[in-house]
């Protein structure tokens, strides 16, 4: 139940109809435009296609992400991302990353190597 409850706050805060029980395209592109901090990617796999695509990309300067899988008519949240090698959003760059981007991340401190340095403290 917390969950219908969470998705009526974000209807609401988005000025939709929380009484509405199916939602469609016309309403990804309302939610897209109310969490504009979030990239949101939307993969589905087309008539003959065994692999899913990627369809459309929202909001690409965004910190954080979604990913939303269409099939069938229904959406469903994806977790990673599979291109030519598996990759993953880090919440720490908002960037797309492969396995070894903790080598590499833009958000880790070049002279001691954490996240969350603050020099001089």
């Amino acid at each position: 139940m917390k969950q219908l409850a969470l998705a009526k706050d974000l209807l609401e805060e988005a000025g939709m109809d929380t009484d509405q029980e199916e939602h469609g395209r016309d309403d990804l592109l309302e939610l897209v435009t109310h969490l504009s901090d979030y990239q949101i990617i939307l993969w589905g796999i087309h008539e003959k296609e065994v692999v899913a695509t990627e369809l459309e990309r929202f909001n690409e300067n965004g910190k954080n992400f979604i990913g939303l899988f269409y099939q069938n008519g229904h959406y469903e949240f994806v977790t990673h991302t599979l291109d030519p090698k598996p990759a993953r959003f880090c919440y720490k760059c908002s960037k797309f990353a492969g396995n070894n981007h903790f080598k590499a991340c833009a958000a880790i401190c070049n002279r001691c190597g954490k996240y969350d340095c603050h020099p001089g403290k």
